[in-house]
């Protein structure tokens, strides 16, 4: 018998650790056209492995290799 108390919660963002991961997983969310899921997909992409990395970058980190300017 499975003891489901001792079970963890699936948390999509603990498997996207990669820019592809988090593409192809966003690309499936947008593709069902549902609303709820898409938003689901946001929030586990925002809490994902890629996007964790890219904070604490300022402007500066994010624009000389892109050569962006204001």
């Amino acid at each position: 018998m499975i003891n489901y108390q001792n079970l963890k919660n699936f948390d999509a963002a603990e498997y996207l650790e990669t820019k592809e991961d988090v593409l192809l997983f966003l690309n499936e969310a947008f593709s069902s056209r549902d609303t709820d899921h898409i938003v689901s997909a946001v929030e586990s992409v925002l809490r994902s492995k890629p996007v964790r990395a890219m904070q604490g970058l300022s402007l500066i980190h994010i624009s000389e290799p892109t050569r962006l300017r204001r």
